[in-house]
Protein backbone atom coordinates (compact mmCIF):
# COMPACT_ATOMS: atom_id res chain seq x y z
CA UNK A 1 0.00 0.00 0.00
CA UNK A 2 1.50 3.04 -0.91
CA UNK A 3 1.42 5.34 2.02
CA UNK A 4 -0.40 8.82 1.55
CA UNK A 5 1.57 10.41 4.54
CA UNK A 6 5.04 10.13 2.51
CA UNK A 7 6.17 12.91 1.51
CA UNK A 8 9.94 11.90 -0.04
CA UNK A 9 11.51 8.54 0.00
CA UNK A 10 14.36 8.05 2.44
CA UNK A 11 17.04 6.39 -0.85
CA UNK A 12 16.36 10.22 -1.99
CA UNK A 13 16.39 12.02 0.99
CA UNK A 14 19.99 10.40 1.84
CA UNK A 15 21.44 10.76 -0.91
CA UNK A 16 19.45 14.11 -2.87
CA UNK A 17 19.19 15.82 0.47
CA UNK A 18 23.06 15.36 0.41
CA UNK A 19 22.60 13.78 4.13
CA UNK A 20 25.89 11.77 4.11
CA UNK A 21 28.84 11.08 6.32
CA UNK A 22 31.03 12.51 3.41
CA UNK A 23 29.61 15.79 3.28
CA UNK A 24 28.67 16.10 6.94
CA UNK A 25 30.92 18.32 9.12
CA UNK A 26 30.25 15.90 12.15
CA UNK A 27 31.89 12.61 12.04
CA UNK A 28 29.32 11.57 14.82
CA UNK A 29 26.66 10.42 12.15
CA UNK A 30 22.91 11.62 11.96
CA UNK A 31 19.94 12.02 13.92
CA UNK A 32 16.47 10.98 13.48
CA UNK A 33 13.75 12.86 15.20
CA UNK A 34 9.94 13.70 15.35
CA UNK A 35 8.36 16.94 15.90
CA UNK A 36 4.68 17.41 15.53
CA UNK A 37 3.64 15.47 12.45
CA UNK A 38 6.97 15.58 10.67
CA UNK A 39 10.37 13.30 10.78
CA UNK A 40 13.52 14.85 10.30
CA UNK A 41 17.31 13.24 9.59
CA UNK A 42 19.71 16.14 10.33
CA UNK A 43 23.58 16.52 10.75
CA UNK A 44 24.73 17.18 14.97
CA UNK A 45 25.28 21.03 14.14
CA UNK A 46 22.22 21.20 12.52
CA UNK A 47 22.80 21.09 8.85
CA UNK A 48 21.26 19.12 6.43
CA UNK A 49 18.25 18.61 7.58
CA UNK A 50 16.14 16.44 5.65
CA UNK A 51 12.28 15.98 5.86
CA UNK A 52 11.75 12.06 6.01
CA UNK A 53 7.79 11.88 6.31
CA UNK A 54 4.48 13.83 6.99
CA UNK A 55 1.78 12.01 8.52
CA UNK A 56 -1.08 14.62 9.38
CA UNK A 57 -1.24 13.36 12.80
CA UNK A 58 1.70 13.40 15.32
CA UNK A 59 4.64 11.09 15.21
CA UNK A 60 5.20 9.11 17.91
CA UNK A 61 8.38 7.73 17.42
CA UNK A 62 10.38 7.33 14.15
CA UNK A 63 13.46 4.49 13.23
CA UNK A 64 15.67 4.01 10.33
CA UNK A 65 17.27 0.73 10.02
CA UNK A 66 20.76 0.08 9.28
CA UNK A 67 20.40 -0.92 5.01
CA UNK A 68 19.66 2.92 4.98
CA UNK A 69 16.35 2.51 3.15
CA UNK A 70 13.72 0.66 5.80
CA UNK A 71 12.13 3.36 7.82
CA UNK A 72 9.57 2.36 10.64
CA UNK A 73 7.23 5.16 11.94
CA UNK A 74 3.93 5.08 14.74
CA UNK A 75 1.22 8.24 14.05
CA UNK A 76 -1.89 8.81 16.38
CA UNK A 77 -3.10 10.59 19.49
CA UNK A 78 -3.87 9.61 22.73
CA UNK A 79 -6.68 6.89 22.00
CA UNK A 80 -5.21 5.43 18.76
CA UNK A 81 -1.86 4.81 16.73
CA UNK A 82 -0.98 3.41 13.71
CA UNK A 83 2.09 1.89 12.84
CA UNK A 84 4.11 2.31 9.27
CA UNK A 85 7.00 0.60 7.74
CA UNK A 86 8.67 2.25 4.53
CA UNK A 87 10.60 -1.30 2.90
CA UNK A 88 11.25 0.84 -0.15
CA UNK A 89 10.81 3.91 -2.29
CA UNK A 90 7.60 3.60 -3.78
CA UNK A 91 6.47 0.96 -0.92
CA UNK A 92 4.92 1.78 2.56
CA UNK A 93 2.97 -0.67 4.41
CA UNK A 94 0.38 0.17 7.11
CA UNK A 95 1.35 -2.97 9.43
CA UNK A 96 -0.95 -2.10 12.53
CA UNK A 97 -3.88 -0.42 14.44
CA UNK A 98 -3.83 0.12 18.34
CA UNK A 99 -6.52 1.54 20.36
CA UNK A 100 -6.84 2.34 23.75
CA UNK A 101 -6.45 5.45 25.80
CA UNK A 102 -2.70 5.45 26.34
CA UNK A 103 -1.88 2.56 24.34
CA UNK A 104 1.51 4.47 22.58
CA UNK A 105 3.55 2.30 20.59
CA UNK A 106 7.08 2.06 21.69
CA UNK A 107 10.80 0.66 21.50
CA UNK A 108 10.99 0.42 17.36
CA UNK A 109 13.39 -1.48 16.91
CA UNK A 110 15.48 -3.36 13.80
CA UNK A 111 17.67 -6.07 13.38
CA UNK A 112 21.37 -5.25 12.17
CA UNK A 113 20.85 -7.21 9.23
CA UNK A 114 17.54 -5.30 8.79
CA UNK A 115 15.74 -8.90 8.61
CA UNK A 116 13.04 -7.48 10.72
CA UNK A 117 11.38 -5.07 12.72
CA UNK A 118 10.52 -5.21 16.75
CA UNK A 119 7.65 -3.20 18.48
CA UNK A 120 5.23 -3.19 21.66
CA UNK A 121 1.68 -1.95 21.50
CA UNK A 122 -1.32 -2.48 23.00
CA UNK A 123 -0.01 -4.60 25.42
CA UNK A 124 2.06 -7.16 23.14
CA UNK A 125 5.23 -7.06 21.58
CA UNK A 126 5.02 -7.90 17.86
CA UNK A 127 7.75 -9.03 15.00
CA UNK A 128 7.93 -7.70 11.32
CA UNK A 129 9.36 -10.07 9.66
CA UNK A 130 11.08 -7.61 6.70
CA UNK A 131 10.34 -7.46 3.40
CA UNK A 132 7.11 -8.52 3.61
CA UNK A 133 5.72 -6.85 6.64
CA UNK A 134 4.29 -10.26 8.23
CA UNK A 135 3.39 -9.34 11.60
CA UNK A 136 3.45 -12.02 14.66
CA UNK A 137 2.70 -11.42 18.35
CA UNK A 138 6.26 -12.83 20.27
CA UNK A 139 5.09 -11.82 23.40
CA UNK A 140 2.02 -10.54 25.75
CA UNK A 141 4.42 -7.47 27.65
CA UNK A 142 5.85 -4.16 27.00
CA UNK A 143 9.04 -2.54 25.70
CA UNK A 144 10.71 -5.51 23.79
CA UNK A 145 13.92 -4.95 22.71
CA UNK A 146 16.59 -6.80 20.85
CA UNK A 147 18.88 -8.28 23.00
CA UNK A 148 22.76 -8.05 20.15
CA UNK A 149 20.25 -8.36 17.05
CA UNK A 150 20.04 -12.56 17.60
CA UNK A 151 16.72 -14.17 18.31
CA UNK A 152 16.56 -13.67 21.79
CA UNK A 153 14.27 -10.09 23.75
CA UNK A 154 13.86 -9.01 26.63
CA UNK A 155 9.92 -7.54 27.46
CA UNK A 156 8.32 -6.11 30.57
CA UNK A 157 5.12 -7.54 32.00
CA UNK A 158 2.84 -6.01 34.51
CA UNK A 159 0.01 -7.28 36.47
CA UNK A 160 -2.72 -7.49 33.39
CA UNK A 161 -3.26 -11.19 34.53
CA UNK A 162 -4.50 -12.71 37.90
CA UNK A 163 -1.58 -15.18 37.45
CA UNK A 164 0.83 -13.48 35.34
CA UNK A 165 4.79 -13.17 36.39
CA UNK A 166 5.62 -9.28 36.62
CA UNK A 167 9.12 -8.54 35.84
CA UNK A 168 11.66 -8.60 32.70
CA UNK A 169 11.50 -11.60 30.63
CA UNK A 170 14.07 -13.30 28.44
CA UNK A 171 12.61 -14.71 25.06
CA UNK A 172 13.15 -15.68 21.70
CA UNK A 173 11.36 -14.78 18.41
CA UNK A 174 11.79 -18.45 17.47
CA UNK A 175 9.43 -19.69 19.77
CA UNK A 176 10.35 -21.61 23.47
CA UNK A 177 9.92 -20.87 26.49
CA UNK A 178 10.28 -17.42 28.08
CA UNK A 179 12.50 -16.80 31.18
CA UNK A 180 11.65 -14.49 33.72
CA UNK A 181 15.23 -13.46 34.74
CA UNK A 182 13.91 -9.77 36.82
CA UNK A 183 11.14 -10.54 38.71
CA UNK A 184 9.44 -7.23 39.43
CA UNK A 185 12.00 -5.18 37.44
CA UNK A 186 10.48 -2.55 34.86
CA UNK A 187 12.09 0.09 32.20
CA UNK A 188 14.99 -2.08 30.86
CA UNK A 189 17.60 -1.05 28.40
CA UNK A 190 20.02 -3.48 27.03
CA UNK A 191 23.64 -2.62 25.85
CA UNK A 192 24.53 -2.75 22.31
CA UNK A 193 26.54 -6.30 22.27
CA UNK A 194 24.02 -7.81 24.80
CA UNK A 195 25.88 -8.56 27.67
CA UNK A 196 23.98 -6.57 30.11
CA UNK A 197 21.13 -4.84 31.04
CA UNK A 198 20.02 -1.65 33.13
CA UNK A 199 16.59 -1.54 34.93
CA UNK A 200 14.68 -0.13 37.83
CA UNK A 201 12.74 -2.39 40.28
CA UNK A 202 11.12 -2.80 42.19
CA UNK A 203 8.00 -2.58 39.79
CA UNK A 204 5.08 0.64 40.90
CA UNK A 205 7.27 1.18 43.82
CA UNK A 206 7.67 4.71 45.32
CA UNK A 207 11.75 4.11 46.05
CA UNK A 208 13.28 2.42 42.71
CA UNK A 209 16.58 2.20 42.30
CA UNK A 210 18.80 1.09 39.29
CA UNK A 211 20.09 -2.20 38.69
CA UNK A 212 22.30 -3.71 35.92
CA UNK A 213 22.58 -7.16 35.45
CA UNK A 214 25.24 -8.95 33.42
CA UNK A 215 22.95 -11.82 31.09
CA UNK A 216 25.65 -14.37 31.22
CA UNK A 217 25.82 -15.01 34.89
CA UNK A 218 22.10 -13.33 35.60
CA UNK A 219 24.40 -11.58 38.39
CA UNK A 220 22.59 -7.80 39.36
CA UNK A 221 24.32 -4.66 41.15
CA UNK A 222 22.89 -1.78 42.85
CA UNK A 223 24.02 1.16 41.57
CA UNK A 224 24.71 4.45 42.79
CA UNK A 225 22.91 3.72 45.83
CA UNK A 226 22.62 7.18 47.60
CA UNK A 227 19.62 7.91 44.88
CA UNK A 228 16.37 7.47 43.98
CA UNK A 229 14.05 7.76 41.60
CA UNK A 230 16.78 7.33 38.88
CA UNK A 231 15.80 6.12 35.22
CA UNK A 232 17.98 4.04 32.65
CA UNK A 233 17.76 5.66 29.13
CA UNK A 234 20.35 4.03 27.08
CA UNK A 235 23.60 2.21 26.91
CA UNK A 236 27.05 3.45 25.59
CA UNK A 237 28.24 1.70 22.03
CA UNK A 238 31.02 -0.16 24.21
CA UNK A 239 28.15 -0.79 27.22
CA UNK A 240 30.77 1.54 29.50
CA UNK A 241 28.18 4.31 30.28
CA UNK A 242 24.66 4.69 31.30
CA UNK A 243 23.01 7.77 30.72
CA UNK A 244 20.29 7.59 33.14
CA UNK A 245 17.41 10.51 33.97
CA UNK A 246 17.55 11.60 37.58
CA UNK A 247 15.04 13.42 39.54
CA UNK A 248 16.77 15.02 42.22
CA UNK A 249 14.25 16.00 45.30
CA UNK A 250 16.44 17.65 47.53
CA UNK A 251 15.53 21.34 46.73
CA UNK A 252 12.43 23.14 47.22
CA UNK A 253 11.65 22.62 43.46
CA UNK A 254 11.59 19.30 41.91
CA UNK A 255 14.33 18.76 39.07
CA UNK A 256 15.43 16.59 36.94
CA UNK A 257 19.02 15.79 35.30
CA UNK A 258 20.78 14.07 32.58
CA UNK A 259 23.43 12.30 34.00
CA UNK A 260 26.15 9.52 32.89
CA UNK A 261 27.29 6.72 34.81
CA UNK A 262 30.30 4.75 34.77
CA UNK A 263 28.81 1.68 34.66
CA UNK A 264 32.11 -0.43 36.29
CA UNK A 265 32.68 2.49 38.84
CA UNK A 266 29.70 3.73 39.72
CA UNK A 267 30.54 7.30 39.13
CA UNK A 268 28.08 9.57 37.90
CA UNK A 269 28.13 13.35 36.47
CA UNK A 270 25.58 15.19 35.37
CA UNK A 271 25.11 16.74 31.88
CA UNK A 272 21.85 18.52 31.80
CA UNK A 273 18.84 19.76 34.20
CA UNK A 274 15.67 21.25 34.07
CA UNK A 275 12.32 21.28 35.20
CA UNK A 276 11.14 18.79 33.27
CA UNK A 277 12.24 14.52 32.28
CA UNK A 278 14.26 13.89 29.75
CA UNK A 279 12.19 12.23 27.40
CA UNK A 280 14.53 10.06 25.47
CA UNK A 281 18.04 9.90 25.17
CA UNK A 282 21.09 8.41 22.79
CA UNK A 283 24.52 8.14 22.56
CA UNK A 284 26.90 8.77 18.80
CA UNK A 285 27.91 5.73 17.94
CA UNK A 286 31.11 6.99 18.41
CA UNK A 287 29.61 7.16 22.17
CA UNK A 288 31.30 11.07 22.43
CA UNK A 289 27.81 12.67 22.57
CA UNK A 290 24.38 12.55 23.25
CA UNK A 291 21.23 13.70 21.82
CA UNK A 292 18.31 14.15 23.94
CA UNK A 293 14.71 16.00 24.25
CA UNK A 294 14.30 18.48 26.97
CA UNK A 295 11.77 21.35 27.57
CA UNK A 296 12.85 24.86 27.14
CA UNK A 297 10.68 27.73 27.71
CA UNK A 298 7.40 25.14 27.63
CA UNK A 299 8.82 23.73 24.28
CA UNK A 300 10.22 20.46 24.33
CA UNK A 301 13.72 20.60 21.86
CA UNK A 302 16.36 18.48 20.76
CA UNK A 303 19.91 18.91 22.21
CA UNK A 304 23.59 17.68 21.94
CA UNK A 305 25.88 17.39 24.60
CA UNK A 306 29.22 16.16 24.87
CA UNK A 307 30.14 12.95 27.49
CA UNK A 308 31.97 14.98 29.24
CA UNK A 309 29.00 17.70 29.66
CA UNK A 310 30.66 20.44 27.35
CA UNK A 311 29.74 22.05 24.21
CA UNK A 312 25.56 21.72 25.10
CA UNK A 313 23.55 23.36 22.79
CA UNK A 314 19.63 22.78 20.80
CA UNK A 315 20.08 21.47 17.34
CA UNK A 316 17.17 22.39 15.45
CA UNK A 317 15.92 25.35 17.18
CA UNK A 318 12.59 25.85 14.76
CA UNK A 319 11.31 22.62 16.21
CA UNK A 320 8.83 22.34 19.22
CA UNK A 321 7.54 18.85 20.35
CA UNK A 322 10.38 16.78 19.92
CA UNK A 323 10.14 13.34 20.23
CA UNK A 324 12.13 10.00 19.50
CA UNK A 325 15.46 11.08 18.93
CA UNK A 326 18.34 8.44 17.66
CA UNK A 327 21.67 9.31 16.94
CA UNK A 328 22.53 6.58 13.72
CA UNK A 329 25.75 6.17 11.59
CA UNK A 330 25.97 8.59 8.66
CA UNK A 331 25.28 7.16 5.15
Amino acid sequence: MRAWCLLSSLSMALVGGHATAADSPASEGLITYCSGPFAYLISPDGTNKVQLAHARMALQDVALAPDGVTMAWVRGTAFISHVYVQVDAATTMAVDVIRGRNQRVGCLGFRPDSSALLYSGGGRVVLVDLPSCRTRVVARGDRGQWVAGGPQFIYETGAREEDEEIGLHLASVEGGPDELVVPYGCQAVVSADGARIAYRMPFASDDPRVYIMELASRQSREMDQSTRFDRPLAFSPDGGLLLVDRADLSGDALCFQLCVLDVATGGIARLHSGSTETYEAAFSPGGQRVCFAATVDGRRMLHTVSVDGQGLSIVAPDDGDVRSPHWRQGR
